[in-house]
């Protein structure tokens, strides 16, 4: 036993080393993930969802208690959607995947697989939001986002094209700003401190 625990830890990268191969050679030592056939894509093994799981409960958890809503947006973006958003397309425009088939026909417009959230939350509040007084809202979505990135090498679990992410928005008025950012980053501190166990 001893013998094979030696191999398997000389099969892992140091962190003083390598740090980002260090935590993708802890990641696949433990099945946590695994690569997909895909370039950039990884399959989440069930220890690996299922500590995704909890994450996402205590998030959830988290979130409500602050008065956070789940919503879901949808994954495609209209292209002249993402578009209105300026300087925040130009960023990632670049890294965009385009639809541009449905099924056997072509579509009338390309649709983004979603780079970013923030296109879709926008054009949802400013459709079914009615009045300042209706301010703060505080919405919470866990999806995935999918950018294709093109600059740099795709590096373990580092770069990856497709990821989870847990995102909050807020839209507030002016005087509500400070406290509603303070509260967020106090969410985030407790999750991180939870979660990593920094102190």
């Amino acid at each position: 036993m001893a013998k094979e625990t030696k191999k398997l830890v000389q099969a892992i990268t140091s962190q003083e080393e390598n740090f980002a191969q260090w935590y993708t050679d802890i990641c696949l030592k433990a099945e946590l993930v695994e690569y997909s056939s895909m370039k950039g894509f990884i399959i989440l093994r069930p220890y690996g969802q299922a500590i995704w799981e909890n994450i996402q409960k205590n998030l959830d958890a988290r979130f409500k208690a602050t008065g956070h809503e789940n919503v879901a947006m949808p994954v495609l973006i209209p292209e002249s959607l993402l578009r209105k958003e300026g300087e925040l397309v130009e960023g990632f425009a670049p890294e965009a995947a385009w639809v541009t088939m449905g099924g056997s026909e072509e579509l009338e417009e390309r649709l983004a697989v979603r780079p970013t959230s923030e296109t879709m939350f926008c054009d949802h509040w400013s459709r079914v939001l009615h009045s300042y007084r209706e301010l703060p809202i505080r919405a919470g979505e866990i999806g995935l986002v999918h950018r294709h990135e093109m600059r740099g090498a795709l590096h373990g679990l580092f770069r990856v094209r497709c990821f989870n992410q847990d995102d909050a928005h807020l839209f507030v008025r002016p005087d509500q700003l400070t406290d509603e950012i303070v509260g967020v980053v106090n969410l985030i501190d407790d999750q991180i401190i939870k979660f990593c166990r920094f102190k």
